[in-house]
């Protein structure tokens, strides 16, 4: 048993290896290095470094698509930052804001002011217009020398702010920036490339123009590495046994060394390079985690993709006829041959081939339905939306009326293998190409 191996692992063990590996999953934080992302992390450390050692203001857009790994490199930074010069006494300040939270300037101003601790502002927030407390703060920011504490101010989603009234809170904080009065670190981070476009010119006059781009993981080995180190507990944590650190990043490499997982990660990588997709699949095996399950499994992963990627079209097919089956079978055959569009003679006809060949079994009768009866079931999938008609009914009798089947031939197979009542010979035929 792996508890007699490992008679230290407790819940208080379980419950941070949890609260860990949980937070980097969700975006929270991230205590692994970084993969793909170490240019712009360094980048954007260094610009901050010279503004809280040697009070240089500055301001810059961090650009990539959504779930490239923008927020994780912030909240990286922050928490390294704070670690190295906020352990002793506060040297630096915070200020984050969010494009889709503060949808104005008052908004976003009355934030600025509460995480800044300027409680006589937020006082007089409601009293005064929002130019005497923009002014208040603004003063606040800007007064003193480059030895005043230093800001950093990040804004998600800074394309929002762009759609502000004047964008009026853009100017100020670029232009205090520019100016280089008080230390400040102005940080926009957005999935829109010409966001610069979207600045007024007085705005953009302010503006840095250093721009900071981040790119999803192009090869695979990265896109694995990245899910894998988000699974992986510090070595270096104080509070986990180190031996069951130990332990669980083993049990974690050895689940992506099952094929069935790398099955999964090449599907997955096939249709978008957005990491994410495959760490939402890993919450639900983590959160199972427990004294009497303290390691991952495989199983628990394969689960928690079935549930999360259910293919509909698949499921729908599961509570179809044996005829309606035949038929979709028989389109199947159709596609195999490059034949995209057909009528319902061509399926009925592979259908009679396939009949055909399995009478000297003497099965053939049992599956064989007359025409009629394979019209009616052919109606019936088109009713629920599997097969589609390609043009108008018009005079053209219905069993030549051609249509297109919605489904890829792999969804067929995977139904043919999950349909409960499917006979045999009808599942070799169905799946004779895996």
């Amino acid at each position: 048993m792996l508890q007699d191996t490992l008679p230290n692992i407790n819940k208080k063990d379980i419950n941070n290896v949890k609260r860990i590996i949980l937070n980097n999953l969700t975006g929270k934080s991230y205590t692994n290095k970084l993969i793909g992302l170490e240019e712009q992390y360094n980048t954007l450390y260094d610009i901050c470094k010279k503004t809280i050692e040697t009070g240089e203001s500055n301001s810059t857009l961090l650009i990539g698509n959504r779930g490239c790994g923008k927020t994780m490199i912030v909240n990286k930074l922050l928490d390294n930052l704070d670690k190295e010069y906020n352990k002793d006494k506060q040297t630096f300040l915070t200020v984050r804001l969010n494009g889709l939270i503060q949808s104005d300037d008052r908004l976003a101003l009355k934030e600025m002011i509460y995480q800044l601790s300027q409680e006589e502002a937020m006082e007089n927030l409601n009293s005064t217009s929002f130019s005497e407390v923009l002014s208040y703060l603004l003063n606040v920011l800007s007064i003193g020398t480059k030895t005043s504490k230093p800001v950093i101010i990040v804004l998600d989603e800074f394309d929002l702010f762009t759609q502000h009234n004047k964008q009026t809170l853009l100017y100020n904080l670029f232009d205090i920036a520019q100016s280089n009065q008080n230390p400040i670190v102005v940080i926009g981070l957005t999935c829109q490339l010409n966001v610069v476009e979207l600045l007024e010119k007085r705005v953009k006059s302010r503006y840095s123009h250093r721009q900071v781009l981040c790119f999803p993981p192009i090869e695979i080995e990265d896109f694995e590495k990245i899910i894998i180190n988000s699974l992986k507990i510090p070595e270096n944590n104080s509070k986990i046994n180190k031996d069951y650190i130990k332990k669980f990043n083993t049990e974690v490499d050895k689940i992506f060394s099952d094929e069935s997982i790398k099955t999964i990660i090449n599907r997955l990588f096939d249709i978008t390079n957005n990491s994410r997709n495959f760490l939402k699949i890993c919450i639900e095996p983590i959160y199972k985690l427990s004294v009497n399950q303290p390691y991952p499994k495989v199983n628990d992963f394969l689960d928690a993709y079935t549930r999360q990627y259910i293919d509909s079209k698949t499921e729908l097919l599961k509570g179809t006829s044996i005829l309606e089956l035949c038929l979709i079978i028989a389109m199947k055959c159709l596609l195999e041959k490059h034949i995209e569009v057909f009528n319902f003679e061509m399926i009925y006809d592979e259908y009679k081939k396939f009949v055909q060949k399995i009478e000297a079994t003497g099965n053939g009768r049992e599956i064989f339905f007359k025409k009629q009866v394979a019209m009616k079931a052919l109606e019936h999938l088109i009713a629920i939306e599997l097969v589609l008609p390609t043009e108008a009914s018009g005079k053209c009798p219905k069993e030549y009326r051609m249509m297109k089947v919605l489904l890829e031939p792999n969804q067929i197979t995977q139904a043919v293998l999950k349909h409960n009542e499917c006979p045999t010979s009808i599942k070799q035929w169905g799946t004779r190409w895996l």
